[in-house]
């Protein structure tokens, strides 16, 4: 949220999507997709934190049912179990916001008028944004799957691993 959007970036106006839009089609197209990008990794954020609430509620559920004399033993294991999904999820969550600055801040630096700004330096204006912006585009977004990617896999993993210990087999639904 704080690359994407921001109230200034070196003086002047911050939020991309904002100043982008109405400006030309490429301004849009990068207003639009810096939107996506922020939208996407709010919902990572809320998976990554729903997924963890659920199971924390399972396990005290769990706490509930368990016989005095097990108690001790279950509690160990819950905090071993709490430890992992913390690591887990402060990896996956790392992972996602190392991308932010260097693949949302990148288009901070975008004009999205090539071809005027390319006619006030007297140069051809057959060179427009949407030739090296959209390239940047496509590979941005690429680059920023993958490191969704990675970061829920990680996350993922040790939700996954909490989860089959903290679930019965007969209520486990993958």
């Amino acid at each position: 949220m704080n690359v994407a959007v921001k109230g200034t970036f070196n003086g002047g106006p911050g939020s991309t999507f904002y100043t982008y839009g109405g400006n030309s089609f490429v301004g849009n197209l990068l207003g639009f997709t810096e939107a996506a990008y922020v939208i996407a990794y709010l919902l990572l954020a809320a998976g990554q934190a729903g997924g963890n609430i659920e199971l924390a509620l399972k396990m005290n559920n769990n706490m509930k049912k368990v016989a005095a004399d097990q108690l001790t033993e279950m509690n160990y294991t819950y905090l071993t179990n709490g430890i992992i999904l913390t690591i887990g999820t402060f990896l996956g969550g790392l992972a996602a916001t190392r991308s932010a600055e260097l693949l949302l801040g990148f288009f901070d630096r975008q004009y999205t008028n090539g071809g005027d700004q390319a006619a006030g330096l007297s140069q051809s204006t057959n060179v427009t944004n949407l030739n090296a912006i959209l390239v940047d585009l496509i590979h941005h977004t690429l680059t920023i799957i993958a490191y969704y990617t990675v970061a829920v896999g990680i996350s993922g993993g040790s939700y996954y691993y909490v989860y089959k210990q903290v679930t019965p087999p007969e209520q486990q639904q993958f």
